[in-house]
């Protein structure tokens, strides 16, 4: 990342703690303050001038970090990784020889940075190194100095299963981009199968945390007992912070594309919180999203479909009918919706006390939204507008829902996955369904226009709100409308893949559409360029997430361009301005040059003597 930015905007802060005393003190003294004083609760850190380990392995002890220890004395060196294997520490802590300029790490990789020595830390380089709101901690003079690294504005979250809670799937980010780096891959390699439910259910990511609801049993049998878990990841190195485990989740034998279409919306991030239905029929828990402890469970929000969260406060909606998988299933297989018996309710999450609640006497689908004062639902036979700081009716706009059913029956057995896409800006709600896309007035509910709707492959239809423009997909292109009045002012075309699209809704950045077209295809909506990049995959049903500066790939099972594509969980990062080397001479000459010298001196001309045991090409 551009580190120019970093000092016209950098906010530096100083506090003053305990002068640190001599070398011998116990280095487990000093843990605590500094965890204390950092505020770093997890991920990697680096202790440069380490000394003899003793900090860096009293660290390692403290759990939750990955410790890197660099010391220039080669001597040092030795003797740290001696008492790091002595205490059966080596790998979570390990120690290497340092230069003492340059950092052996990718931009963005380091969450806390610890020096007792001011000389030879280039401030410049270690702000490269740390993450957004990485921690600085070195003694100067005495006293230690805390630097923080401030969160740029280039970078954006995705807090939502669609970014926000006005359902528009588009990311702020603008330095998400054409893949050209891997900034770090995750486990598992592969999800458990390709013909059952898919193992990665939801994803989000807050202020440098991702999290999602993964099945960690092993891909070998989809048989074996399923084992979901919330996993909580540092978002720029990809350290697994927590884990808790869910508790009843969905049926991984559940056939594929077959939803339901509520997983992705049951988990929030916001306000160092997440919000999650570890239960598929229990209610809504409210976790510290730095220790994943629960802070309290809400009263009455069992059966929670979809979260939504903003300032404070919760938008909950549940559904009595959310556990009868095969009714609804058979319903939908005659082109029919079971009759259901929803409710919404608005929360405080400080005091977990409902402020509001209504009853629908009907199917609301899980793609409720929220804009200004107005909460957005959509059941099979209308648009509901409510205020959201009543619960009251502002507007109904009816009419009626179609299936893609051929001869009264469905075109396929999977129709779980299926829902309405229900996106809102100030001016306009925009409700696209299987068939049709229709754009309302958002203060009256007057229906504006209403077009034919192009659904994705197994999967909801795309709107995008960008720019001004409404981005519609289908037709073999992409093409923008003006959402109001629903003429045609911009199209691009798409690069068709040799196989089918990929199975999830797509998203967007404010510069990229992001098409699960072969392999994940990045449409520039200045240029109309598109980068095809067929060695990556959004996973079935949930897709990717563009966040952080970074694109998201969770694993998947797809079996296409299977000896080319990438396998596991990837964050990976566009193009990075190049930085020129920081030394002329980068060979650094250890004891084994000495050793190969003619008599045991730098040999003429810097090159070394050739030994008749020597084999120094495969040939």
């Amino acid at each position: 990342m551009n580190t120019k930015y970093l000092w016209k905007t950098a906010v530096l802060l100083f506090l003053v703690v305990r002068l640190p005393a001599a070398e011998g003190e116990p280095a487990h003294s000093l843990v605590e303050e500094i965890i204390a004083e950092s505020g770093v609760r997890g991920g990697l850190v680096v202790h440069a001038g380490c000394g003899d380990g003793s900090l860096a392995a009293a660290l390692g002890e403290s759990g939750g970090w990955v410790v890197h220890g660099l010391e220039k004395d080669r001597k040092l060196v030795a003797a740290a990784r001696r008492k790091i294997e002595a205490l059966g520490s080596y790998g979570r802590v390990s120690v290497e020889s340092w230069g003492g300029k340059e950092l052996p790490y990718a931009d963005n990789l380091v969450n806390l940075v610890i020096s007792r020595e001011a000389a030879g830390l280039d401030l410049a380089e270690v702000m490269r190194v740390l993450v957004p709101q990485g921690v600085l901690l070195v003694e100067n003079s005495g006293k230690w100095e805390r630097k923080v690294k401030p969160w740029p504005d280039e970078i954006d979250d995705w807090t939502h299963f669609l970014h926000g809670p006005d359902n528009n799937a588009v990311s702020k980010d603008k330095l998400v981009g054409p893949p050209r780096h891997i900034q770090w891959i995750g486990d598992p390699r592969f999800s458990r199968a390709h013909e059952q439910t898919a193992s990665f259910s939801a994803a989000v990511t807050y202020r440098g945390r991702m999290f999602y609801i993964i099945d960690e049993t092993p891909p070998v049998d989809i048989r074996l007992k399923a084992r979901w878990s919330l996993v909580a990841r540092d978002a720029f190195n990809g350290m697994v912070l927590w884990k808790r485990p869910m508790q009843r989740w969905v049926n991984q034998l559940r056939r594929f594309r077959a939803g339901p279409a509520s997983l992705p919306f049951r988990l929030v991030a916001g306000d160092d919180r997440v919000f999650v239905t570890f239960d598929f029929e229990g209610p809504v828990h409210v976790l510290d999203a730095v220790s994943g402890k629960t802070q309290k469970i809400i009263k009455g929000s069992e059966k929670t479909k979809q979260i939504i969260y903003r300032e404070g406060y919760l938008l909950l909606l549940s559904d009595d009918e959310v556990n009868q998988m095969e009714k609804i299933d058979a319903a939908r297989r005659r082109g029919k919706f079971l009759k259901h018996h929803c409710h919404v309710m608005k929360v405080d999450v400080t005091t977990g006390k409902t402020v509001w609640k209504r009853d629908i006497e009907e199917l609301v689908f899980p793609c409720m939204a929220l804009k200004n004062n107005q909460v957005l639902l959509q059941s099979p036979t209308r648009v509901i507008a409510l205020g959201q700081e009543t619960g009251k009716d502002q507007w109904s706009a009816d009419f009626q829902t179609e299936l893609p059913i051929a001869g009264n029956k469905l075109k396929n057995d999977e129709m779980q996955w299926e829902a309405p896409t229900l996106v809102v800006s100030d001016e306009v709600v925009l409700s696209s369904d299987f068939k049709k896309i229709r754009a309302y007035d958002a203060k009256s509910g007057k229906e504006l226009w209403s077009a034919k709707s192009s659904k994705g492959y197994n999967s909801p239809a795309d709107v995008f709100l960008i720019d001004g423009l409404l981005w519609l997909g289908g037709g073999g292109g992409r093409r923008a409308y003006d959402p109001r009045t629903g003429e045609l002012r911009k199209s691009l075309p798409n690069k068709g893949g040799y196989m089918h699209a990929r199975c999830y809704r797509n998203k967007a950045t404010e510069r990229f559409l992001l098409l699960g077209l072969m392999g994940v295809q990045m449409v520039d909506f200045d240029k109309g360029e598109v980068w095809m990049n067929d060695w990556i995959r959004g996973t079935c049903q949930y897709g990717v997430m563009p966040a952080n500066g970074l694109l998201y790939i969770p694993p998947d099972s797809c079996a296409c361009n299977m000896k080319t594509k990438l396998n596991g969980l990837y964050a990976l990062a566009s193009v990075r301005e190049p930085r020129p080397a920081g030394r002329k001479v980068l060979l650094e000459k250890g004891p084994a040059w000495q050793s190969l010298a003619k008599g045991g001196a730098e040999p003429e001309g810097g090159k070394v003597r050739k030994e008749p045991a020597d084999w120094p090409t495969y040939r």
